[in-house]
Order: C-alpha cells, then sequence, then structure tokens
C-alpha cells in the first residue's frame, strides 16, 4: 500500500476517534443538561446518592471487607474498582470520579460504532445523546461511587465488539463490577448474533466467541459457586431471604413503572430491534430472541430494587435497535431520531425502585435547590447512621457518626448518638469522653445528662447514674420528652437496695 494511503487511513482514524470523543462530551452535557443530579445533596445522608458511597470508601480502603448493611451487601462482589483503586493508591475524590469516566467511555463506543455504520455526525450525536438520558446515565453521574456506566461499557464491547481480546477483557472483569453483566449474557448473545449478521461477519465468528465468552464469564461464576457451597459466601443467602421478604409488598403499578423508566423512549429502538429480528430471520429464531428479550425484562424487574437500573440489561438491544433501524426508516431516520431526543428530553425521568421514587430534575431546578442546613445534615445522618447500625454494621454506622462530627464539631447531637454507639459496642470509655464532652459544650443540654446517665445505668455505675439523671431532670424541665424516662430511672435508683 502506499505511504500516502496508511497516512490518509490513519488520519481519517485518527479524525473519528476526535469526532467520537466530542460527541460523547456534548451528549453528557446537553443529558445533564435536562437531566442533572442533585449534587447539593452529596454532601448529605440517608439517600440513595450517598449511602452506598462511604461504604464503598471502606471498601476502597479494605477490599475485602464484609459490610452487612442491606444498602451495601452485595458490593462483597464487586471488587474491581474497589481492589483496583486500593492498588493504584486512589484518593476519595479520585475514586468517585471514575464512574464520570466510565459515561464519557460508554458514550465515545457508542458514537464509535454509529459512525462505523456511516452515519453522518449529526445523526451520531442523536443516537448518543438519547442513549445518554438513560437510568445508567443518571445513576453513574448522580449516585456516588455506583459504577453502572463501566457495566453498560463492557456490555456494548461484549455486544459488538469483534477484538476477540477486547471481548474476553470483557468478559473477566465486568461480573466483578456488577453481577448484572452476568444475568444480561442471553440479551449479550443475541445483541452479537443480530449484529455477526448485520456487519456480515465470517460464519466462524460466533460459534469462536461463544465458548470465549463462556469460558471468561465462567471465571466468576466458579468463584462464586464455590463460596456458595463451603458457606463462605456471606451475601447469597441473606439478600436472597431479605429479597423475597420486601418482594411481596411492591405493587404492580410500580413494576409497570419500573418497565416504563428502565428506558422510557428508547423502547422504541426495543421494538425496532424485533422488528428487524422479523424481517431477517426465522419464525423461530425471532421467537427464541422475543423470548429471551421478554425474560430478561421480567427479571430485571425482580433480581433488584432499584429496578430501573436493572434494565440496564437490555442496553445493548437499544443500542443495536437504533442502529438497525437506520436501515428501516431510511430517509426518515433522522426525523425519527430527532423527535425521540426532543421527547426524552421532555419526558419526565425517575430512579423507580420497588418502593420509593425520585425525580430527575433539569440542571436549573438543581441550580436553584438550597444547599442541606447543618441541623438538616446532621439529623439525616444520625437517622442513617442508627439505621445500619441496627442491621450490625457497626463499623458503617461509626464511619457516619464521624462525619458528622466534621460537620459541626460543637454540635452535641453527633457527640450523643456517637457516644451511644461506642457504648452499645462495649467502648465505654471513649463513650465517656463524647458525653462529657457534649456536657461541656452545652452545660444546660437535659439530653447531655440523661444519657450519660442511662450508659451509667447499663455498666452498673449506680451513683453516676442517678446523679446524672438528677441533672437531667433539673435541667430538662417540665416540658422535656425524657422526663417520665427520667423520673422512672431515679425512682429504680433510689429503691435500689445498696
Amino acid at each position: 500500500m502506499p505511504q500516502t494511503s496508511i497516512v490518509r487511513n490513519d488520519s481519517s482514524r485518527s479524525r473519528k476517534l476526535v469526532v467520537s470523543l466530542l460527541i460523547a462530551v456534548a451528549a453528557c452535557i446537553l443529558a445533564s443538561l435536562f437531566f442533572a443530579p442533585r449534587y447539593k445533596l452529596w454532601e448529605s445522608f440517608n439517600l440513595p446518592e450517598v449511602d452506598r458511597y462511604y461504604d464503598t470508601l471502606r471498601q476502597l480502603e479494605n477490599p475485602f471487607e464484609n459490610t452487612p448493611n442491606h444498602v451495601s451487601r452485595v458490593n462483597q462482589w464487586r471488587l474491581f474498582f474497589p481492589l483496583m483503586g486500593n492498588l493504584a493508591g486512589l484518593s476519595e475524590w479520585q475514586f468517585t470520579t471514575l464512574p464520570f469516566l466510565g459515561c464519557i467511555a460508554a458514550l465515545f463506543y457508542i458514537a464509535i460504532l454509529c459512525q462505523r455504520v456511516g452515519m453522518p455526525v449529526r445523526d451520531c450525536l442523536l443516537v448518543t445523546t438519547l442513549l445518554a438520558m438513560s437510568p445508567w446515565y443518571f445513576v453513574s453521574t448522580g449516585w456516588l461511587a455506583y459504577f453502572d456506566s463501566w457495566v453498560v461499557f463492557f456490555m456494548l464491547v461484549a455486544a459488538f465488539s469483534q477484538n476477540r481480546i477486547a471481548v474476553v477483557i470483557a468478559c473477566l472483569i465486568a461480573p466483578w463490577i456488577d453481577e448484572r453483566f452476568v444475568l444480561a449474557l442471553p440479551v449479550l448473545l443475541v445483541v452479537r448474533a443480530t449484529w455477526n449478521d448485520k456487519i456480515k461477519a465470517e460464519s466462524g465468528a460466533m460459534k469462536t466467541m461463544i465458548p470465549l465468552i463462556g469460558i471468561a464469564t465462567s471465571v466468576y461464576l466458579v468463584i462464586r459457586f464455590i463460596a456458595l457451597a463451603t458457606g463462605t459466601d456471606p451475601v447469597a443467602h441473606t439478600y436472597a431471604s431479605e429479597h423475597l421478604a420486601m418482594i411481596q409488598s411492591v405493587p404492580i403499578t410500580n413494576f409497570l413503572l419500573g418497565v416504563w423508566f428502565g428506558h422510557r423512549v428508547t423502547w422504541l429502538f426495543c421494538i425496532g430491534f424485533l422488528v428487524y429480528g422479523y424481517k431477517n430471520f426465522s419464525r423461530v429464531t425471532f421467537a427464541l430472541y422475543s423470548l429471551v428479550i421478554l425474560l430478561t425484562t421480567v427479571g430485571a424487574l425482580v433480581i433488584a430494587g432499584d429496578m430501573h437500573r436493572s434494565l440496564e440489561m437490555l442496553f445493548p438491544v437499544c443500542l443495536a435497535g437504533a442502529l438497525l433501524s437506520r436501515e428501516l426508516l431510511q430517509a426518515r431516520f433522522t426525523y425519527a431520531l430527532a423527535a425521540a431526543v426532543v421527547l426524552s428530553a421532555l419526558l419526565p425521568a425517575k430512579h423507580q425502585l420497588w418502593q420509593e421514587t425520585y425525580p430527575i430534575h433539569s440542571l436549573a431546578y438543581e441550580l436553584q435547590r438550597d444547599w442541606p442546613s447543618t441541623s438538616e445534615r446532621i439529623y439525616a445522618g444520625i437517622t442513617r447512621s442508627s439505621h445500619v447500625a441496627t442491621e450490625g454494621d457497626f463499623a458503617g454506622a461509626m464511619v457516619i457518626a464521624n462525619k458528622l462530627l466534621d460537620i459541626d464539631e460543637r454540635a452535641i447531637e453527633p457527640r450523643l448518638h456517637r457516644a451511644q454507639l461506642l457504648a452499645s459496642t462495649g467502648n465505654f470509655d471513649l463513650a465517656e469522653q463524647d458525653l462529657v464532652a457534649a456536657s461541656e459544650l452545652d452545660p444546660a443540654s437535659a439530653d447531655a445528662a440523661f444519657f450519660y446517665g442511662s450508659m451509667a445505668l447499663q455498666h452498673g455505675r449506680y451513683p453516676t447514674a442517678l446523679s446524672k439523671f438528677q441533672d437531667a431532670l433539673r435541667l430538662g424541665g417540665k416540658d422535656w420528652p425524657g422526663r417520665s424516662d427520667c423520673q422512672a430511672a431515679i425512682q429504680f435508683l433510689t429503691r435500689r437496695p445498696e
């Protein structure tokens, strides 16, 4: 090949990569204008944006630490990023940026695929922007330390890439980010078979790729099976029992809303994918593909409470449908795309969970949102910490309690809360230090004296307990909520034989 031709090909390839990166960045900006994260709440507590964040930071410090609370229990097997972050010595903010980089990677790959099928830049931007207005993007940019963007990226590689090494790497890594990748394998194979047929890949390519995908993914499955069989899996049985108890109370309407908010307008491209299959495959093949998509949709609704996230398992179908619809719609494709983008931007989007719903608003709305006050943050943190403690995760409760003291070291509520946690775990000396500090910060606090008395009573220090309860009763006044409990404690201690 002449040297000028090589240079021209390299220049064209570089240009496409640059254009794809610009498209990805533009799609991020456009999607975030209409559906922005609640970034002002990132420093609060007891919200989906941050509930798992603090636990994942603990995992970054010690990747194999068991996290027994309900929200983060499944992180026990989602080791890839915490382990890599630990080995690389990433700081908290560096680790937190990884999901945002994953959004760029996934959208960059989408833009590359669009260019490979000959779409003009305008259509590439429309497709990429439309697919950015999806739950995986909302979660990755809004819920800290959720790595859905990387799961989506690896799913797309597994479904579309013709590079065997890239596919094997994706299948080795992705299950350790989120096990939904494994559950999505049937869909990935359906998309890969359809895409191979579309691009006229060699007939043996699919036969070669299936064993590679199976072997690479089975590494994760074998390790999980061994852990389950030997009783060293701290997640599976507990998660299943909690899951079965919770799902029975979910209204049917919430499942229907979960389906809609899982893809919203891009469901049209899932339909386009099925139309392509109906026109190009045998009735048996079409029925099989449709069944896989249907079962994956139903499975996504029941495998986890955040069902809008689970439906990202069908995301490769949405992308394939967008790419294949160009052939179906021909000259009308650009108009249909533009209409879909406008409709997606105007229709409401939500995080739809089994029992909860969190609307996703525009950037303009979020800019006008008030920052949570210090008292609101402290109250939310105590609520979350207390809940985590009741689930047996005292380490997680202490992480939040310590964060609360960083917010306002002169507030007595966080000290009283931490004292309760420390006392419940037998750290009485440290608990007493917090109680003494709380009393010094607010000598008129009846609550501080009452908690001090309660701890002393619990550990048999009866004279101290009686003195503190008497102080609390004196400081609290007639309208103090703890008055009756305090009087009962004093009565018990005064009648107690020496």
